[in-house]
């Protein structure tokens, strides 16, 4: 094995080198995080409408009688508070320096209108590396991957059913921080399904996410001794399905009667409920790429050159009406770099209630633990 890998290095020497972006650890709001991830047979709100664009044209079960509604999330990392920082974010076998710095962030919106919805939101991820001392100029890389996304959704056969798209476009820019940077552009999407059986205590859902290739723009900076460019961005293809059941006394699916939605009349309901969700993933290869971190190092390790599967498990509860959410769960990071082993990742967090202005505000602060990784999140949000 060992041999191969450098035989694949070694080939590549000679040539450009594509990057493989693959989301290990989670991207997603705290609310998202605290389940272990599960979004895509769950489906509702802005939180994770990258993992099921089905979820922008969801009414929440609070808002059934609405004919518009609003959700929105903002979302900071904090990477590597617990332990020494030096952390393995892609997994590949490398632990960051201590001069090393990432960075993500991600908001979001959606608005449901009637039986339609819209949705919109953007990512930034950013890391530098110090590549060798002293950490300044051409010793310091960078990597920044920003994702804008449009989203839309639809309801059909009495909100049974909901489908939605988003249409990505990724950007990065790549380089040395005192010399110019390369930037790569691509586009992709998302489609996703819901399946809500009126008052069931159930739901089923799926998506796709196509292959993205970003492709570097027109009169960017040449390789140089010592620090060769990325020429594409890879982000592999990935297909996810996955199911929800509550239990308790709130309903989960409540069904609307037609012409409801404009009345405006009150539901009242007992809160309590206790919700289990599962989501099972499976992930496509990439051709001849490495990790975001090994080509930030410039040392070519392989990525991506088998499927890869996995899965997410979690579980939420509103412990006190209308005020505390508690949650907590687990998912399995499959390993994409090769000699190394998949991680597993233990999550948890809440959410509390922090009274109207405007709309009704919630905090989430959530956290998400695994072998050379950590990451606290703070979120302020809508309470559903």
């Amino acid at each position: 094995m060992a041999w191969c890998v450098v035989l694949w290095s070694g080939r590549l020497q000679a040539q450009e080198r594509s990057v493989e972006f693959y989301q290990g650890p989670l991207l997603a709001p705290g609310e998202v995080i605290g389940r272990g991830g599960t979004f895509v047979g769950f489906a509702s709100g802005a939180a994770g409408m990258h993992f099921n664009p089905a979820s922008v044209a969801a009414r929440t079960i609070y808002n059934c009688h609405d004919f518009s509604e609003i959700d929105f999330s903002i979302d900071r990392y904090v990477l590597g508070l617990l332990g020494d920082k030096r952390l393995d974010i892609d997994n590949d076998g490398r632990a960051n320096g201590p001069q090393d710095n990432t960075v993500f962030a991600l908001v979001g919106f959606d608005l449901v209108h009637g039986r339609s919805g819209f949705g919109a939101r953007a990512s930034a991820q950013n890391y530098t590396v110090c590549t060798q001392e002293p950490c300044r100029g051409k010793n310091v890389a960078r990597y920044n991957l920003t994702v804008a996304g449009l989203a839309a959704g639809q309801n059909f056969y009495d909100d049974q059913i909901i489908v939605g798209v988003e249409l990505d476009v990724p950007v990065a820019l790549v380089g040395r921080s005192s010399e110019r940077k390369r930037f790569l552009m691509g586009v992709g999407g998302i489609v996703g399904a819901v399946w809500r059986p009126n008052d069931a205590d159930y739901r089923l859902g799926a998506s796709l996410r196509s292959p993205m290739r970003l492709w570097r723009l027109p009169g960017g900076p040449k390789d140089r001794p010592g620090f060769i460019y990325p020429r594409t961005v890879e982000v592999p293809w990935e297909l996810a399905w996955g199911g929800a059941i509550s239990f308790g006394p709130r309903p989960f699916n409540p069904a609307v009667p037609p012409g409801h939605e404009q009345t405006g009349a009150d539901f009242g309901f007992d809160r309590r409920y206790l919700l289990l969700a599962l989501d099972l993933f499976v992930t496509g290869r990439t051709h001849q790429t490495t990790t975001v971190e090994s080509w930030l190092h410039q040392d070519f390790r392989p990525s991506g050159q088998n499927l890869t599967a996995g899965f997410r498990l979690g579980a939420e509860s509103e412990v006190w009406a209308d005020v505390l959410k508690l949650r907590a769960g687990t998912y399995l990071e499959p390993a994409r770099a090769a000699g190394v082993d998949d991680r597993w990742h233990g999550t948890g967090g809440f959410e509390l209630h922090l009274g109207k202005w405007w709309i009704d505000w919630s905090f989430n602060a959530t956290v998400d633990l695994a072998r050379d990784y950590d990451n606290i999140l703070v979120t302020f949000g809508s309470w559903h």
